[in-house]
């Protein structure tokens, strides 16, 4: 019984990491020849999260706000990543990291947006590429596929 559940587990979470992961890096990938316009920071937030009340565990949500112009039409965009697409805002726990980006990306400063001309404005993005989140997301999926494939193999040669 313990066997199924462990397989259930690991192939269930196995497949659905690994198909967010190659679907984040088939855009990873795609967003480096993505056309880039000049765009602005419109708003920047931080909000401080813990994972209790009392934790001594502190990080930092941080939200990009941003417009720009395709083809006469006014975007607004929030990714800073491809990788923000299952992740959302970006969330820092060093202080030294959220400073630099508080000041990169300053309301009111100039910032090259890229985009897939086919959707623009689920597409933006500040910073184009593959990014360290989107490899290891796919690398979990695979682990744990590859991991229910060795413990069943090895349970099948005992006797």
């Amino acid at each position: 019984m313990t066997s199924i559940v462990f397989y259930l587990i690991a192939l269930t979470i196995g497949p659905i990491f690994l198909w967010q992961g190659v679907t984040a890096l088939d855009e990873s990938y795609r967003s480096n020849s993505w056309p880039c316009v000049d765009g602005v920071i419109e708003r920047f937030s931080e909000t401080p999260h813990s994972a209790s009340r009392n934790s001594i565990v502190r990080g930092y949500e941080l939200s990009f706000f941003y417009s720009f112009a395709h083809d006469g039409t006014r975007y607004e965009g929030t990714r800073l990543t491809t990788d923000d697409l299952f992740y959302g805002p970006v969330f820092l726990l060093g202080s030294t990291a959220r400073q630099r980006l508080r000041a990169e990306y300053a309301p009111g400063t100039h910032v090259s947006v890229c985009y897939d001309p086919v959707a623009p404005a689920a597409s933006a993005v500040l910073r184009p590429g593959v990014h360290f989140g989107v490899i290891v997301r796919t690398c979990i999926g695979m682990f744990f596929i590859v991991f229910a494939g060795v413990v069943w193999w090895f349970e099948r040669k005992r006797p």
